[in-house]
């Protein structure tokens, strides 16, 4: 041991005596139990490890620099006298007893573990949570102990992996000579995960705290794997939406196709079925044409009746799939408000008047953005509404401005509607509470489902006992932009006398009925099934002035495709009418494009003879 370059020359009993006098007389013995093997060494000079012992005992009462003070003084080549080294000693002891005990007060009390080395890099301080989580065996840890001593012994026992332990102690020491501060966790055999954080003292050594940070590990590494869980879910529940997306995709999918299998259905049935009732309804009107006696005639129209219910039925239901199906849609243009409503109001009056109803019109010049047929129809069908259930007093079409939009009103004073039955109105087959069921309950249904197409709104308003107010509200447009259609006046008791038609319908029964009907008519008529006997018939010499085609013919062919080879092989160049019970605007345009003019099934006997009036008079023929 050197201190100041100079060697410390003390026997073991002049270290036992200073031990004794500033540590005490048990520390002073408990000094020569570790260093002296036999009484007779007192006087011997001490060896290295006993001065090393004396000055941790010393350091541990007075401290470093007092500890250093008192052995040069105790030395033979002492330049201050014991006496005045003891007496400056006894009064730093004092107070570096007093600090110590503060100190280690202090840090008793800490939940972390903490030792403090000084700049000789010995132990001067640490606390029990220090000892207990390290468990260092007793006499182990003491002040002025060296901290290489506790590094080999953590090495040894194995808390700290190193193959080469005095290496490791170097590199260690040398990192606390350097001061810089330092923080990291290491696991333990026992599985417990410490912090160590280190920082350099201001005065030269350096402290170092310990904390057990297990349960936040823990509490990290459990977040960790919840967050792995739930990505793993989230992938698994976003590979379920993607099955279940592709599974929707797929049922949309047969949705469509079961709509557009439903639509073609439905169109076939609109041809198939309404062939028939269209043949019975002319048979019908033909019939009752030619009976004279009373009683016969009221039985003809009363079948007639029957029929055209059932038309109507057929049709409403019909138009119900249609919109259902989504294969109509709106084309919104500027339309003059009063070509739509003054048809509608004509028609309606002559139905009030027959069933003795007053009925007013108030017309509007203002110009709105719709699609003129579906707002006709809707109309149309609330007009229809009114009338019917109205047994007496008065029905009013009018139109009233609300900002930026018209109101089109339709009031009446019938029967009205309860508050708890208003929204089942528009369901199919709902009717009000008349005492006679005079309608098919199906009106309402297919106004609210073309003003949702049109997104007009469709409101009710009623009391019941005294009446119903149904109104659609229309978006205004520029006048500038409007369409207007003229009306066409058709005498329609002209005379065909002297005209020839060629009938093509491969449904006998309503081919038959359609001839009968235009021989009533004074026409000649050629009536064939299929498009072979068209062609024979004018290779025999026949020359139509009129052309009527069913579409649908037999073996996929059209009354359009016949119609057009008629034109070009036999040069027939007179007007051609396509007729069908297929609502399908595809067969209308198709008709259109090839120029020729098209007409719905049921052929209304009135529609056809005004349509062949036309044509001949535009065609002069």
């Amino acid at each position: 041991v050197q201190t100041n370059t100079r060697p410390i020359n003390l026997s073991v009993q002049d270290c036992y005596l200073l031990v004794k006098r500033f540590a005490g007389e048990r520390e002073a013995k408990r000094l020569l139990q570790r260093n002296l093997k036999t009484p007779h060494e007192l006087t011997q000079q001490a060896s290295i490890n006993m001065l090393q012992a004396a000055e941790r005992s010393l350091a541990a009462v007075v401290g470093g620099a007092s500890m250093r003070l008192i052995m040069n003084a105790s030395g033979k080549h002492a330049t201050l006298p014991m006496e005045s080294v003891a007496r400056f000693v006894d009064e730093a002891s004092q107070v570096f007893q007093f600090n110590q005990a503060l100190l280690r007060s202090t840090i008793d009390n800490i939940s972390q573990g903490i030792s403090v080395v000084d700049a000789d890099l010995r132990l001067i301080a640490w606390n029990q949570r220090y000892i207990d989580m390290f468990s260092y065996p007793a006499g182990l840890v003491e002040v002025g102990r060296p901290v290489a001593d506790v590094i080999r012994y953590n090495l040894r026992r194995g808390l700290i992996d190193s193959e080469d332990i005095n290496a490791e102690i170097q590199k260690r020491l040398d990192y606390l000579k350097l001061g810089s501060a330092y923080k990291f966790q290491r696991r333990q055999q026992d599985g417990r995960v410490l912090e160590m954080q280190g920082n350099p003292l201001p005065g030269g050594g350096f402290v170092t705290t310990y904390s057990d940070v297990s349960a936040f590990i823990d509490a990290q590494q459990q977040l960790e794997q919840s967050n792995q869980l739930l990505e793993q879910r989230v992938t698994e529940r976003t590979q379920a939406l993607q099955q279940l997306n592709a599974q929707l995709q797929h049922a949309q999918q047969k949705i469509e196709a079961n709509t557009q299998a439903k639509t073609r259905f439905f169109a076939a049935a609109s041809h198939d079925l309404m062939q028939p009732f269209n043949a019975s309804a002319l048979f019908a009107s033909l019939l009752r044409d030619k009976l004279t006696e009373p009683e016969q005639q009221q039985l003809s129209q009363n079948l007639i009746s029957s029929l055209n219910s059932a038309e109507e039925l057929l049709a409403a239901i019909l138009e119900l799939t249609k919109l259902d199906s989504g294969v109509i849609s709106a084309h919104h243009q500027a339309v003059l408000l009063g070509n739509v409503l003054d048809d509608i109001a004509r028609d309606a009056a002559i139905l009030a008047q027959e069933k003795g109803l007053q009925f007013h019109y108030i017309a509007s010049s203002l110009t709105v953005s719709t699609d003129r047929k579906l707002l006709k129809r809707v109309i149309q069908n609330l007009l229809a509404n009114a009338i019917r259930y109205t047994p007496s007093g008065k029905v009013l079409l009018g139109v009233k401005r609300r900002q930026q939009q018209l109101q089109i009103c339709v009031v009446d004073t019938g029967v009205g509607i309860a508050d708890s039955d208003q929204q089942r109105m528009f369901e199919e087959f709902q009717q009000g509470p008349q005492q006679e069921q005079k309608g098919l309950g199906l009106g309402l249904a297919i106004a609210r489902r073309i003003t949702g197409i049109l997104q007009h709104p469709l409101s009710l308003q009623s009391t019941p006992g005294l009446g119903s107010c149904f109104s659609v509200l229309v978006p205004i447009a520029e006048p500038a932009l409007a369409t207007s259609v003229k009306p066409v006046t058709v005498d329609i008791s002209a005379s065909f006398s002297g005209k020839s038609v060629l009938l093509l319908d491969n449904e006998p029964q309503l081919r038959s009925a359609v001839a009968e009907l235009l021989r009533s008519w004074n026409m000649a008529v050629t009536s064939v099934g299929q498009p072979a006997e068209a062609l024979a018939s004018l290779q025999q010499g026949f020359k139509p002035d009129l052309l009527l085609f069913d579409y649908h013919l037999d073996n996929n062919a059209t009354g359009v495709d016949v119609a057009q080879q008629l034109a070009a092989h036999f040069a027939v160049n007179v007007p051609v009418v396509i007729h069908s019970a297929d609502h399908d605007e595809l067969i209308r345009e198709t008709a259109l494009n090839a120029g020729y003019y098209f007409l719905l099934k049921p052929v209304k006997p009135v529609a056809l003879k005004k349509l062949f009036q036309r044509l001949l008079r535009d065609n002069n023929v």
